[in-house]
């Protein structure tokens, strides 16, 4: 037996999460892990700071912008992994303990 939710959040939440989760998946691949940190915090905020968003078509307009910036975290993600980078302490560290 399937039940179906009829609340406004559930389906604001079936359009963004797989956005969000894209992303985040798309973020980890950076090699850097300044830039990585960076755009995770960005993400979290962005979504955070629109979540109370209830008109459709400002979300859509947020839905749009959001799958622009997944392709533009596509394309960061692959020029950043074309040219190698030299390790940060931080990264050098983790690293080391994942070793």
């Amino acid at each position: 037996m399937t039940t179906t939710i009829n609340c406004p959040i559930h389906k604001l939440t079936e359009r963004f999460l797989p956005m969000i989760l894209c992303a985040l998946a798309e973020i980890a691949q950076f090699p850097q892990y300044n830039i990585r940190v960076f755009a995770q915090r960005r993400i979290r905020e962005h979504f955070e700071a629109n979540r109370g968003v209830t008109d459709p078509a400002v979300q859509k307009e947020l839905l749009k912008k959001g799958k622009d910036q997944l392709e533009v975290i596509r394309r960061q993600v692959v020029i950043s992994q074309l040219y190698p980078h030299k390790k940060t302490v931080v990264e050098a560290q983790v690293a080391a303990s994942r070793k």
